[in-house]
């Protein structure tokens, strides 16, 4: 077993690429993360290594400032990661990937660095290859725009505080990230007689993938059938833009959105787990 640490995220994403890209729809988050160095280069160098077993890549992770990302590996590969990063004197406050790896990774840095992992986020990774048509509800999909700003940044806040409670969270920062995010023309709403009810937008393409995210219907207007709306349309979009899926993450504590989202199409790839981590 060797373990390899990288100085240049191209380096790395060249060596890491293709390992990941046979389970596109799975490590699309890391696959996304790394592409998105080239335009939004972290402030100091991440944490980015890969084990080799038998001369192949068997794990790689990744850390930049939230969670370490990691892939799918033995448990002999996450324990040597884990190693390796607390050999650089480095903390984190969590791990996010699949399942079982997501679990090795937490408890190994919590047995050694004396602290308490916890489980923030259990989530299941679907994908869509077509869209099954949803019954239909009045509205249709449109492109957020500059106008929509304010609204667009209330919701990503709400859906901020909803979905992720344990990270901390500022409207300033929804706001900045909806400003690009509608400028990139990767932000939409659905639509009725001109008024807003439900968000969802496109992310972290990938050579055959792009992701479904940021799903948000104010209180008011829940339950009414937009945002499945929503989600099929933008998923189409995502198609229509060239991909041969679309990827979507979902709460495992939320089984009605689970349900629909298999109704349009979505069917799972595996579970992904978001371990934090607390002092003793």
């Amino acid at each position: 077993m060797r373990v390899e640490l990288y100085d240049d995220w191209n380096a790395f994403a060249s060596v890491v690429g293709g390992f990941l890209e046979e389970r596109e729809a799975e490590n699309g988050l890391f696959l996304g993360v790394l592409s998105a160095l080239t335009t939004d280069p972290p402030p100091s160098k991440p944490f980015m290594t890969r084990v080799l077993i038998g001369g192949k890549t068997d794990f790689a992770a990744f850390y930049r400032d939230l969670n370490v990302i990691v892939s799918r590996g033995s448990d002999e590969a996450i324990d040597a990661a884990a190693a390796k990063l607390r050999e650089l004197g480095l903390d984190v406050p969590g791990v996010v990937g699949p399942a079982r790896e997501a679990e090795r990774f937490a408890f190994a840095w919590a047995r050694d660095r004396g602290c308490t992992p916890f489980l923030a986020v259990d989530q299941r990774i679907y994908q869509l290859m077509e869209v099954c048509a949803p019954a239909p509800v009045p509205g249709q999909m449109r492109a957020l725009l500059p106008a929509d700003l304010n609204l667009a940044a209330d919701w990503a806040h709400g859906f901020d505080m909803e979905a992720l409670p344990h990270e901390t969270h500022t409207r300033e920062h929804a706001r900045h990230r909806v400003e690009r995010r509608i400028s990139e023309g990767t932000l939409f709403g659905w639509d009725v007689q001109g008024r807003l009810v439900s968000m969802a937008g496109l992310a972290r393409p990938t050579r055959r993938t792009i992701s479904v995210n940021s799903v948000f219907t104010p209180p008011t207007q829940r339950r009414r059938g937009f945002a499945t709306a929503l989600v099929a349309a933008v998923s189409q979009e995502g198609l229509q833009r060239g991909k041969e899926t679309c990827v979507l993450y979902t709460d495992l504590g939320n089984p009605t959105s689970n349900s629909i989202y298999m109704k349009i199409g979505y069917r799972p790839v595996c579970d992904s787990r978001n371990y934090r981590f607390r002092p003793l």
